[in-house]
This record gives structure tokens, C-alpha cells and sequence, in this order.
């Protein structure tokens, strides 16, 4: 799979270093993913609204493209198989009550060990982030419970920064003139 992905950070005024060194691994303790560097699957619009709660509206929003090969990939949005063998992983190892981060970065150590290699392949993952703040739902028809959203929330963190899982690292805001 290929997708534009929106990368948030706080603007510092050091816009060649950004996108130099971008992207850059969460610095949050207890990440929904576990370590990585975080990504809005195609969204704008959110990137917008994370630099405005998290950076109190001092922020740059860098686009880049994301390889994601099926292989390294766990899709949490729209791939059954992925979801089914995530959830099975989670009950085969007693882990219902961990948080999904906290269970990611326990099976990245499982992978390391050679009575484990296999389990946790993957170099991405993608989930939907249900947002009840931010999830703008749309009935699918009267009377009925059912609805779904036209803005949802997907995550991507990468476990590593390569150019096999991403390409062409830009500014995308604000506008920034290039001196030549």
C-alpha cells in the first residue's frame, strides 16, 4: 500500500533541520502504537488540529509518501486477516488488559528472541484512532443506529525511519520560501 502521510511537529524555526532530520520518534511515554515515528494516514486536517491542541498552534506539518509492503504491515483498518491475527495474539498471550503500545513494544522483544521469531514481523502499523472529540459521524439511514465517518482517524507509525518505508519528506505549512 501507498499513502500520504502528515507528520506534526513543533515549529522551532528550524525548518532545513526538519526536513533533514524528519520525521522524528514520538516523545511520548506511553505512545498508542508503541515507539515509532507517527504519521496521519492521509489527513490534513487532523495534522492541523494535533499542532493546535499539542503545540498551541506553533507547529509545521511535513508530508511524505509511506510504502507500506503487505509483509511489514500490520493494517489495523483494512485488512481482516491483520486484525483477526492481532487479536488472536493478544488472547494467546493473556494480554486483553494491556494497552495496544504497551503490547506492541512487548512483541517487538518477542521477535528478538529466536523461540518467537515470526510473531511480530512488521516495520508499520496502521489503526483507526476513534476520536469521539474529532469523528464526525454520518448515519447510514434513518431510523437506524448505524453510522460511519467521512473524516476518520488513521494512525501509522513506522518502527524505523527508512527509505524503504518512506519517501519525499517535505514542509507542506507553513509556506516557506527556499532560498537558492
Amino acid at each position: 500500500m501507498k499513502t500520504i502521510g502528515h507528520h506534526t511537529v513543533e515549529n522551532r524555526n528550524t525548518f532545513n533541520y526538519i526536513e533533514q532530520n524528519g520525521p522524528f520518534q514520538t516523545m511520548d511515554r506511553n505512545p498508542y502504537l508503541g515507539k515509532g515515528f507517527y504519521f496521519w494516514d492521509n489527513n490534513y486536517h487532523f495534522a492541523k488540529v494535533w499542532g493546535n491542541i499539542h503545540y498551541n498552534g506553533n507547529y509545521v506539518i511535513c508530508q511524505a509518501t509511506l510504502h507500506l509492503d503487505n509483509e511489514i504491515f500490520l493494517d489495523l483498518v483494512g485488512n481482516r486477516e491483520n486484525i483477526m491475527y492481532f487479536e488472536k495474539l493478544i488472547k494467546k498471550l493473556n494480554r486483553e488488559n494491556w494497552p495496544i503500545g504497551k503490547f506492541i513494544e512487548f512483541l517487538k522483544k518477542k521477535e528478538l528472541d529466536e523461540d518467537f521469531k515470526g510473531i511480530f514481523p512488521f516495520k508499520a502499523i496502521r489503526a483507526l484512532d476513534y476520536d469521539k472529540d474529532n469523528y464526525k459521524k454520518y448515519k447510514f439511514a434513518e431510523g437506524k443506529t448505524g453510522y460511519t465517518s467521512l473524516r476518520p482517524i488513521f494512525i501509522i507509525c513506522l518502527f524505523e525511519k527508512t527509505e524503504l518505508l518512506l519517501s519525499d519528506f517535505k514542509i507542506i505549512y507553513p509556506i516557506i520560501k527556499k532560498w537558492k
